[in-house]
């Protein structure tokens, strides 16, 4: 698929990212409009996300090479993970705490 694109890497990129990592609201919508389970898709965003963090450097090393992984890969890449992760963390806290509480 990639090979069809232009040579410009930006647009590349580009491309591999949208087909490479789904949108999750996309996700639960199309589930929602199959008749799936509505829930268990909204239930399951939060690990699908960490998936996609965690494999985007893999995914990107398998189509551009080393180089581009590892510019990438790095402090971009931590801070997105810190963004979404940080108010996962904070959700599991407060909700673990709200229960404790009588």
């Amino acid at each position: 698929m990639l090979a069809c694109l232009p040579e410009n890497t930006a647009v590349r990129l580009g491309v591999a990212l949208v087909l490479l990592v789904q949108c999750t609201d996309w996700f639960i919508t199309f589930t929602q409009l199959g008749g799936g389970e509505t829930e268990l898709a909204i239930a399951f965003s939060p690990l699908s996300l960490l998936f996609q963090i965690l494999l985007l450097p893999v995914y990107l090393f398998l189509f551009f090479g080393n180089e581009l992984t590892v510019k990438f890969a790095t402090h971009d890449m931590l801070l997105a993970f810190g963004i979404i992760i940080i108010p996962l963390i904070i959700a599991f806290l407060t909700k673990k705490w709200a229960k404790s509480v009588p």
